[in-house]
């Protein structure tokens, strides 16, 4: 063997060595992080250096880079689909609750306190002059009052809460952004090529929950950092190594909206985005704050204005035993707005029993049997008054009841679904790019074996040079 073709073996022989090397130290990188959320399994690239004279020679094994195991396809598409999980999960709370505390599960709805508040003018009727009725029919006047109160209250609390859920959600959508950046710089910035897959698999992490949080979509760039934008705005949160900053307004009125804005990096003016937030947690949040949880409060606030607008109509026309007419049994109200929580039992009715105008004329003239506007107040129960006169009072919040309860059970089947198209997604990408402990341990195995094939090619060199040098 000549001179040439010796350090040739010794060139290949190293070669094997160091690729063999690098493989092993690429699988047990792989095992070491078997447990790392969102990490992709690494894969030597390797390739023969080519072939010299007649092509019959082999230049050799070389190592040119090392690859993360990723389909783009299905990651895109998960963090899609989380996006809508993530819409359903922030409706599902809040509808469940919502409906919670506007059905007659506790036995005290809207429409059983408006039935018992009719049910007393009924028995009214029959007795017009019995203070024992007169003061059941009151307590049931105040249980209407305090029913609406509650009602509202609870509605705002839980809106009060969901908006204060969404804010905190805007500084973690900051926060998240913010990481982005920060590694999209470490990825720009990173020499080893190992080092830089494994800062995309974190950012691959992080942008996984940003989607939880937001719906977005991204797009890679040439310096390999990532564009994040909100979906169907072109707004960008993170745009290379800058994000953008997301804030929220809380307009506390009844039908005040809860709005949120972008400040683009080094910007003074903001763009409204609320009516782009529509996946996500966020954005289900926001459609529940914005949409349900403000119509409901629209129809307490309805339902209370037209209750107490229409029987204080016809209890102004009655007389009480007393023979006054002209008198509110519900103090009168400015507005639709804020009605629920400000309808109250007018004072003259509170303070005298006898304001209770069940007579339809002066119950000194005709008798105190008179129940003629009793029984026109009693009428009131089955009219269709709501709704431009298609539905009853009962009906009416019964409807809306009904809605919220249909909306309920169809994001709850949507959630169920849609996790199960997640946990799909995810078995697929765990099929490409997760750890195999058993495929791990093969290639160890063979990489092993190629180590030990390179090392006893260089001995056999080492051996054969010796041999010449004793010539």
């Amino acid at each position: 063997m000549t001179i040439g073709g010796l350090s040739s073996l010794f060139s290949r022989a190293l070669d094997g060595l160091n690729v063999s090397s690098r493989g092993m130290s690429t699988v047990a990188n792989n095992i070491a992080n078997v447990n790392t959320p969102g990490y992709a399994r690494q894969e030597l690239l390797q390739a023969t250096r080519g072939v010299f004279g007649n092509g019959v020679l082999g230049g050799g094994v070389t190592a040119f880079g090392v690859r993360s195991l990723v389909d783009p396809f299905i990651e895109r598409q998960l963090a899609n689909e989380k996006s809508h999980l993530g819409s359903f999960a922030g409706r599902k709370s809040s509808l469940s609750q919502l409906e919670n505390i506007l059905s007659n599960q506790d036995g005290a709805g809207v429409g059983t306190v408006i039935n018992s508040f009719f049910n007393s003018w009924s028995e009214l009727s029959n007795d017009p002059s019995s203070g024992v009725l007169r003061q059941s029919l009151l307590e049931r006047g105040v249980d209407i009052v305090s029913h609406f109160h509650n009602k509202h209250a609870q509605v705002q609390d839980l809106r009060r809460g969901l908006s204060d859920s969404i804010e905190a959600q805007v500084d973690k959508v900051n926060s998240l952004s913010q990481e982005i950046a920060r590694i999209n710089d470490l990825v720009r910035r990173a020499a080893d090529e190992s080092a830089k897959l494994e800062l995309k698999a974190q950012r691959n992490v992080v942008l996984s929950q940003l989607s939880e949080e937001i719906g977005v979509n991204y797009f890679n760039n040439s310096d390999e950092t990532i564009t994040v934008q909100i979906n169907g705005t072109g707004m960008a949160l993170v745009t290379g190594i800058k994000s953008s900053t997301l804030s929220a307004t809380n307009d506390l009125s009844d039908n005040g909206q809860l709005s949120l804005f972008v400040q683009l990096p080094g910007g003074t003016s903001t763009v409204n985005v609320t009516d782009f937030v529509s996946s996500g947690s966020l954005g289900g949040k926001l459609k529940d704050r914005n949409g349900v949880l403000n119509e409901s409060l629209q129809k307490l606030n309805e339902l209370a204005f037209e209750f107490s607008q229409q029987l204080n109509a016809i209890h102004r026309n009655g007389y009480g035993l007393d023979g006054d007419d002209d008198r509110n049994f519900f103090s009168p109200l400015a507005g639709v707005s804020g009605a629920a929580k400000n309808i109250q039992i007018d004072n003259q009715i509170l303070n005298n029993l006898n304001a209770i105008a069940a007579a339809g004329s002066d119950p000194n003239v005709t008798g105190v049997a008179d129940n003629e506007n009793a029984l026109a107040i009693l009428s009131l129960q089955n009219s269709l008054t709501m709704s431009g006169g298609s539905v009853s009072f009962a009906g009416f919040f019964s409807n809306h009841v009904s809605s919220v309860g249909i909306s309920a059970a169809q994001v709850n089947r949507a959630f169920e679904s849609q996790l199960n198209l997640v946990n799909r997604l995810e078995i697929q990408r765990e099929n490409i790019s997760g750890v195999n402990m058993d495929e791990e341990a093969a290639d160890l195995i063979r990489y092993q074996r190629a180590f030990e094939g390179a090392a006893k090619v260089m001995s056999i060199a080492n051996q054969v040079l010796d041999r010449l040098m004793e010539l």
